[in-house]
């Protein structure tokens, strides 16, 4: 079953609650990193092997556009940060909108320290703007599984995820399994379905890029089948 799934592959969702108090290893964004986008506060936190990836991902993102004006605005969450921001979000646009944005808490994938929310950040007003992936953004969609991310709520999944799209939410999964679900138009419950034993998927390596130089596509023959993808990401932990 899917909730068997462990490490980067850890489903979290109205039907799989997650402990947050068991999020491993968190450490501030804003200490560990680099110069090519902001974060909302000193004190959001992830889990510390998503930064290397995340940091890369960024540096290759400004070498490609010029644009290093991308916010982190979430990450990690307990489970009362996530109480307050549904309730809010229920005084504030009722209870339908907020079930379709945000999780309950204890249901959310903030809870693991795996997941990032976008925004931008206006460097001549200093005001916040929506991520939407278009435009030079859209670099950061397409290349999102060389570093080892999806976005993990996409427009045509609501009726599997139960949350609605989310342009901006960004999770990490590590490289082998982010490449198969973006190559095949999956979700991450869907493609958990497809795993024989997801528990076995913890913590699969990624290859780093040279910050300063873009990484380009491989040249794309047929996608890796499953038991590929849990031979590399076992072999590797």
């Amino acid at each position: 079953p899917v909730g068997n799934a462990q490490g980067d592959l850890i489903l979290v969702n109205a039907d799989a609650s997650y402990d947050p108090e068991t999020a491993e290893d968190l450490v501030s964004v804003y200490e560990e990193k680099n110069s090519s986008y902001y974060v909302k506060d000193t004190a959001l936190s992830v889990c510390r092997r998503v930064m290397t990836p995340l940091n890369d991902w960024m540096a290759d993102f400004e070498a490609a556009t010029g644009c290093s004006n991308v916010n982190i605005v979430a990450g990690y969450r307990t489970q009362d940060d996530q109480q307050q921001l549904y309730d809010a979000a229920v005084q504030n646009h009722g209870s339908d909108y907020a079930a379709s944005y945000l999780a309950q808490p204890g249901c959310s994938e903030h809870h693991t320290g795996l997941a990032v929310d976008f925004a931008l950040y206006l460097e001549d007003s200093g005001a916040t703007a929506d991520f939407t992936g278009t435009g030079d953004y859209a670099w950061l969609v397409e290349h999102a599984w060389e570093y080892g991310f999806i976005r993990r709520y996409p427009e045509n999944k609501r009726d599997v995820t139960g949350i609605a799209y989310e342009a901006w939410h960004f999770r990490y999964v590590g490289v082998p399994h982010a490449w198969y679900m973006q190559e095949n138009g999956l979700c991450l419950e869907e493609y958990l379905q497809l795993l024989p034993n997801p528990r076995r998927c913890a913590l699969p390596a990624r290859q780093s890029h040279t910050p300063s130089t873009p990484p380009h596509r491989p040249q794309r023959a047929a996608p890796p089948t499953a038991r590929q993808i849990i031979s590399a990401a076992t072999s590797s932990r």
